[in-house]
């Protein structure tokens, strides 16, 4: 068993085709973890006019009935939709943040800042996912990218890798 324990977990909720599957994995790390979860809406005004108009109108009901269904405390947040830093996003409030990597599909979407600000700026761990994921086997296999860097010696002994 895993030496980590998280208490609280963010999720980027946005209208693009991998929120389903980001917040299904989320959902089960809060399970395993007896963790709360915190969605964050991170769409932009955009989101709103496009042909994912409903999509993303619909993100707050979908996130609150995966909660329920799920029998996990969860709480909804927008982000701002004017964010012009990472602390709009809710990540330092986090044990550990999820996310999925920008692509063509989910720029005219999200908020910019996602995942890549997150990452570099808010101290907590990020996991993010490839934006063709699918279900699967979390932690099994693990990567880390060192530089020899104080930050990343840090980084190392604070995973308990």
């Amino acid at each position: 068993e895993a030496l980590m324990s998280y208490k609280d977990i963010v999720v980027f909720l946005d209208a693009g085709r991998a929120t389903t599957t980001r917040l299904g994995l989320a959902v089960s790390l809060c399970q395993r973890f007896d963790a709360r979860l915190m969605g964050v809406d991170v769409s932009i005004p955009e989101a709103f006019d496009a042909e994912f108009a409903d999509t993303a109108a619909d993100i707050e009901s979908m996130f609150e009935a995966k909660i329920k269904e799920s029998s996990i405390k969860g709480e909804y947040l927008v982000a701002g939709k004017q964010t012009a830093t990472w602390k709009d996003f809710y990540a330092h409030y986090a044990d550990l943040v999820v996310a999925t990597e920008r692509d063509a599909g989910s720029d005219q979407l999200v908020a910019r800042g996602i995942p890549d600000d997150i990452l570099m700026s808010a101290g907590v761990p990020v996991l993010i996912l490839p934006p063709i994921w699918g279900p699967g086997v979390i932690g099994e296999s693990v990567v880390i990218a060192w530089n020899s860097s104080r930050e990343s010696t840090r980084a190392l002994h604070g995973s308990r890798c």
